[in-house]
């Protein structure tokens, strides 16, 4: 089953916190769930963006399987989205 994950904050920029223990393991597994997790969207930094997480392996390594990230501009700039899951 695919997964989507929608949040306010991008992942994996200077503006994600990940200085307490929980954020640093959601951040891990979402990694580690490169397989099923189809895509994060998210605003915030209100630009137009598609950025690549890398998965990761059980064992910590970085896998082949890329996470991609679309951070929109937000309803206010006219930026609607569609998604579809095939």
């Amino acid at each position: 089953m695919p997964v989507l994950i929608f949040q306010h904050i991008p992942l994996g920029t200077e503006e994600t916190n990940y200085k307490d223990q929980a954020s640093i393991n959601l951040y891990t597994e979402i990694k580690k769930s490169a397989d099923v997790v189809k895509g994060i969207f998210c605003g915030h930094i209100h630009e137009i963006t598609l950025s690549y997480l890398d998965g990761l392996k059980e064992d910590g390594s970085i896998s082949n399987v890329k996470i991609p990230q679309y951070t929109g501009g937000g309803a206010h700039h006219n930026d609607v989205m569609k998604i579809t899951v095939q």
